[in-house]
């Protein structure tokens, strides 16, 4: 997860997820909810085409 401070930082140059746990958990719980109905509106439960997987390898996380 990287979470950044828009309002002061709009180049997305320092990752503040460490400073704001709470708000990483939330956004979590809420990504995790998303995924398992397969939307983000309301209406009927989806299914998602592909596996969704949520957590990066380090392999993943080289390609950014």
């Amino acid at each position: 997860m990287q979470l950044y401070d828009l309002s002061t930082d709009v180049s997305e140059t320092k990752k503040v997820q460490a400073e704001n746990p709470e708000i990483v958990s939330r956004l979590t719980r809420l990504l995790e909810q998303y995924v398992a109905k397969g939307r983000s509106t309301p209406g009927i439960q989806l299914a998602n085409d592909v596996p969704i997987n949520l957590e990066k390898t380090g392999r993943e996380k080289a390609k950014k």
